[in-house]
């Protein structure tokens, strides 16, 4: 590529040719931006545009003559002016993923999207809703929340959504699971943070300081539960009486085909009742859903993760989508989970958490995850 006649101003553009198509993104808002392209000194295309900071705009001249290359691109507009001779188009670097679809899925996608942004000019994401139909009931309103959520977390303009057709070749996507190589080698993976996914919510706000605990528990014992659960309630009843506890997650759990297949006694398990029955139900506020892999409203999941936000902090136990969720929305986190699956999410995003003061604590000992809860005892 040649530059020619730029001013001062170049600097705040950045102008690349791939994939048959011209891409522009600057540092600052322009107005009434002047774009025309010449071959050969015909100009073939000239329109003007406005551009915002920091978003990728492409151009594609509708006009034969383009595909010949050289070309000459201008920008202008008043106190600017910007010439590039294109020579070669550049090839544009694709990464390609079909992700799992529950929520800490695409939460772990999208982390792992930022880690690499720089390293690609392009994100396609493959919603394939036969992946629910795998794991879930085949519901239409789960799809519907799934395509919900994966437009309001994909929507930076360097990842592009595409949802399968059945008559498409999709061999050159990667799969993208929670256990994948893709996943569990990269040993610096960390959760980005989401926050700026609820700057917008609003909702009731409560007085007393409180803390966030989920009903449901995935891939632990359920019987190392009960050996523990007498000792966990009596801390969790203190804890109320310093702090509101708020109750998120189901109140019963769904019989589906992701559940049907874990062994017995090492699937998913709801507390819901043992926190009714234990704690003081004054101290409770309750949250908590039916079935939650029945709702579509975006909106009420938003609000949820905003209170995991401004929570003093979030107790998790076991490991499921809660657990990426909570990772994502709150640095003030005391979870507990068993050895194997503590070494899977340590190599993934932990390393980057805090383990002390009021970040993101995480233990395989149950004494340590006790004497935690403890020290938040007033």
């Amino acid at each position: 590529m040649i530059e020619e006649n730029i001013d001062n101003l170049v600097n705040d553009f950045n102008i690349e040719y791939r994939d048959k198509k011209i891409w522009i993104i600057t540092k600052k808002d322009y107005n009434n931006i002047n774009i025309s392209v010449s071959v050969n000194g015909n100009e073939i295309m000239s329109s003007y545009h406005h551009f915002d900071k920091n978003t990728f705009y492409w151009f594609e001249p509708d006009n034969k003559l383009f595909l010949d290359l050289p070309f000459i691109l201008q920008i202008s507009c008043e106190n600017l002016k910007i010439q590039k001779k294109f020579n070669e188009e550049i090839p544009l670097k694709l990464n390609k993923i079909k992700p799992n679809l529950g929520i800490g899925d695409l939460l772990l996608c999208y982390s792992y999207i930022m880690q690499h942004y720089e390293e690609y000019d392009k994100f396609f994401i493959l919603l394939d809703y036969n992946i629910i139909t795998l794991f879930r009931n085949d519901s239409n309103s789960i799809k519907e929340f799934t395509k919900r959520l994966t437009n309001k977390i994909f929507s930076d303009p360097k990842i592009e959504i595409i949802e399968y057709d059945p008559y498409q070749n999709y061999d050159d996507y990667v799969p993208h699971d929670l256990l994948d190589n893709i996943i569990s080698n990269q040993n610096i993976f960390r959760l980005v943070n989401m926050s700026h996914l609820i700057k917008n919510i609003e909702i009731k706000k409560y007085d007393k300081p409180y803390f966030i605990l989920n009903t449901k528990i995935r891939l632990e014992n359920y019987n190392f539960y009960l050996s523990f659960k007498d000792e966990f309630l009596k801390i969790i009843n203190e804890l109320s009486k310093s702090y509101k506890l708020i109750l998120m997650g189901e109140r019963q759990m769904e019989i589906n085909r992701e559940y049907s297949a874990d062994p017995p006694g090492l699937g998913a398990f709801l507390i819901y009742d043992d926190i009714l029955n234990n704690i003081d139900k004054n101290n409770i506020i309750d949250l908590t859903r039916n079935e939650l892999l029945h709702q579509n409203d975006i909106n009420d999941f938003l609000k949820d993760c905003y209170l995991i936000n401004k929570s003093s902090f979030s107790i998790l136990l076991g490991r499921s989508g809660v657990s990426f969720i909570v990772s994502s929305f709150s640095d003030n986190v005391i979870g507990f989970r068993t050895y194997d699956t503590c070494d899977i999410i340590k190599n993934n995003f932990i390393s980057s958490k805090l383990i002390d003061d009021n970040g993101y604590f995480l233990t395989n000992d149950i004494n340590k995850f006790f004497d935690k809860l403890r020290e938040l005892v007033n």
